[in-house]
């Protein structure tokens, strides 16, 4: 499949996208619409490409949640990091000779703030990695479990096409996300749905090559 064909896949029934768009602009309800995309996304790793039905409500309802956890918990790593270097950032400043107008010790604050978000977004991107590639999984196999086998997440996660996947559909969503920004209230109803058909449908189906 081409990347281009995972951009088309949102618009390819009308219906369907409407009714995408209304569920993602409603709090709590547009956990259903989550649970649509993971349909996307099974669907994708058979090379099955048409929009899923819409149906079967409580399930939609029910795996979004779970998409929403998993995802959650592979973000915790990144989480702890980014408190260890507020922590670290804070004891490593000379507070009296701060007030005493000597800015220089503000030198080892900044060298620890600077490492530390870098450790924080390598660890976060690694993690992302993993917990999107966790979803698909958990879409797949339709078993909680299944999204902490890091074994076999990892083996699809840390490929060469699924980063490709990853890096184009996100590029894409902040791109499409900032642009459609300027709709009110609707904007965001909007990009959501649409980046994530698309998003879900790239990297389950580089998922699915592996």
């Amino acid at each position: 499949m081409a990347f281009s064909d995972a951009f088309k896949r949102p618009f390819q029934d009308f219906k369907s996208l409407v009714i995408g768009i209304v569920i993602m602009l409603i709090p709590i309800v547009n956990f259903i619409g989550i649970g649509y995309l993971l349909n996307c996304a099974k669907s994708a790793v058979r090379r099955d490409y048409k929009l899923p039905v819409w149906g079967n409500w409580l399930d939609l309802f029910i795996n979004g949640i779970v998409a929403l956890v998993i995802g959650i918990i592979y973000m915790i790593p990144a989480m702890i990091v980014f408190a260890l270097t507020i922590g670290f950032t804070i004891l490593s400043g000379n507070y009296s000779a701060l007030m005493g107008g000597n800015v220089m010790t503000l030198i080892p604050m900044l060298a620890t703030a600077g490492i530390g978000m870098l450790v924080t977004v390598v660890v976060g991107i690694i993690f992302w990695l993993l917990g999107s590639a966790a979803i698909v999984r958990y879409a797949e196999k339709g078993n909680f479990g299944a999204a902490f086998e890091l074994r076999a997440i990892a083996k699809k996660a840390f490929t060469g096409a699924y980063f490709a996947a990853w890096l184009v559909g996100t590029i894409y969503a902040l791109v499409l996300g900032a642009i459609l920004s300027f709709i009110p209230f609707l904007g965001s109803a909007i990009a959501s749905f649409i980046c994530g058909v698309t998003m879900m449908t790239l990297i389950a189906e580089a998922y699915g090559k592996v």
